[in-house]
């Protein structure tokens, strides 16, 4: 949709300045449809190599028409100075174990091979904690990550610790500073859906995806992540959540 949406837009914007010449619509013809490889797509040339290095930008090189237009291609990219200046830039994990309000709270563990989630609090030795994830790959992360939806305070059925308060959403919120080069309409959202992921070396999540339809920003606040992205396989069904729930990937090769 935003792809002939672009189209069309563009049509118009053309149109208004050239009234002299006629502008084509853009084909619904399946068969005119030109579907670019997956190395071009992924890795920005036809003969790019995995694995693909997504793209690497800096805010400075954005605009909101290049974010959207990133996003809505399904384009995982990486910007490179996202949080700098943000006021949670500094925050780490001694932060959430030493602040007022936050370190009150209990966080999940996530992903460990006896598939138990236990809440600890950030005041506990969670950081030394080496819970195997049970992860049948050995390049996948081998230990359990901790987790703290703070988000879902705001919904009854979800799972949740009692120590999750309104309070430190809103604080978490009001050092959440959305960037020039995202439409302003996303503000509210972007506000009310933070999560925190901790993990130690070695710990991380398993391979998956996300049957919610919603795009996802992931921030790294301190340390490094590395993340390995692969292929859809073809599948028999349009479902996703049995076949790519976490860690079926390395089950089923």
């Amino acid at each position: 949709m935003g792809f002939l949406d672009s189209l069309i837009v563009s049509a118009f914007a053309h149109s208004a300045t050239t009234a002299s010449s006629a502008v084509e619509p853009p084909s619904l013809d399946p068969a005119t449809y030109q579907e670019p490889t997956e190395a071009l797509y992924w890795g920005g040339s036809a003969d790019a190599q995995l694995p693909l290095a997504g793209e690497r930008v800096v805010a400075a090189n954005l605009t909101v028409e290049g974010f959207d237009r990133r996003v809505l291609d399904g384009r995982v990219f990486v910007i490179e100075d996202f949080g700098q200046t943000w006021p949670m830039a500094n925050w780490d994990c001694d932060f959430f174990k030493t602040d007022p309000d936050f370190k009150k709270a209990e966080i999940m563990q996530q992903y460990a091979k006896s598939r138990k989630s236990g809440f600890v609090g950030f005041q506990s030795d969670w950081t030394d904690a080496k819970t195997a994830s049970g992860a049948q790959d050995k390049e996948a992360p081998q230990l359990a990550p901790f987790y703290w939806g703070i988000k879902d305070v705001q919904y009854d059925d979800a799972m949740r610790s009692n120590t999750w308060k309104s309070a430190m959403l809103k604080k978490v919120a009001k050092n959440i500073k959305l960037p020039s080069y995202i439409d302003s309409r996303n503000d509210r959202e972007f506000r009310r859906t933070p999560e925190f992921w901790f993990a130690g070396s070695g710990a991380g999540a398993m391979a998956h995806m996300d049957t919610h339809t919603m795009t996802t920003i992931s921030i790294q606040l301190a340390g490094t992540k590395r993340w390995r992205l692969g292929y859809m396989e073809a599948r028999q069904a349009p479902f996703l959540a049995m076949v790519y729930n976490d860690g079926q990937v390395y089950k089923s090769g």
